[in-house]
């Protein structure tokens, strides 16, 4: 049974890696201003229904519910084509089979949100075939593709190699943990990674928490160790 989250927090079955990688999606897809995620496995034979396939998403409740309901559906063509090409699909509408069953069914604030769609169709380590669905209120440049799929390999790739027990950090952490081995300072990483001053230092200082380290010092050489930053 899928254990239900909050929007932007994620949908999980249970694993607690799926935590760190939802917060590692949604850094990504917030950089290229996308607002909801679903990343599932592909229907099978044996699970046909998508519900019984989804990873993790940060749908809201409201049209998860419809969804399971069979009131509103992800377009079969969709999925049609991410089976049959590895190639991205850019769509300027929502993934759902009807469009104006949408905005009939949800906010218009929801609506607005999945007025433009990115499907993309990845393997992870283990050559499991996925499918990401991403929905925005505006078009992602095209050229701006290749960076935002290979951002989400990363995410695939750490949450795949990563032992179910080690207590992850997630993908802000890490950059702000990196910058730090790398010598910069607090307000150098705010600068880097366009953030502020405080909220560097609370990604550090849980990183440490995580950690169990006491300084930014021994949490770098912790996370070097254990293969998390190079």
């Amino acid at each position: 049974m899928h254990q239900r989250f909050s929007v932007g927090v994620g949908r999980s079955r249970g694993d607690s890696r799926l935590l760190v990688f939802s917060d590692d999606v949604e850094t990504v897809i917030r950089k290229y201003d996308l607002s909801f995620y679903m990343i599932c496995d592909f229907p099978t034979i044996d699970r046909p229904q998508l519900n019984e396939n989804i990873i993790a998403t940060n749908w809201p409740h409201d049209l998860l519910r419809l969804n399971e309901n069979g009131n509103l559906l992800l377009d079969e063509r969709l999925i049609d084509n991410l089976k049959a090409s590895i190639m991205p699909l850019l769509l300027d509408h929502s993934p759902f089979s009807s469009n104006d069953s949408l905005c009939e069914l949800v906010s218009v604030y929801v609506c607005e949100r999945f007025k433009d769609t990115v499907a993309i169709s990845l393997y992870d380590a283990k050559r499991q075939h996925h499918a990401l669905i991403l929905s925005g209120h505006n078009p992602v440049d095209g050229s701006k593709l290749p960076s935002l799929v290979l951002q989400l390999m990363e995410a695939f790739d750490r949450y795949g190699r990563t032992s179910e027990n080690l207590r992850l950090l997630t993908m802000r952490e890490t950059e702000c943990l990196s910058w730090s081995a790398a010598g910069k300072s607090t307000d150098e990483t705010a600068l880097i990674l366009d953030l502020s001053f405080h909220t560097v230092n609370s990604h550090l200082k849980t990183a440490m928490q995580k950690l169990e380290a006491v300084t930014r010092t021994q949490a770098v050489a912790t996370a070097v160790r254990l293969g998390l930053i190079r």
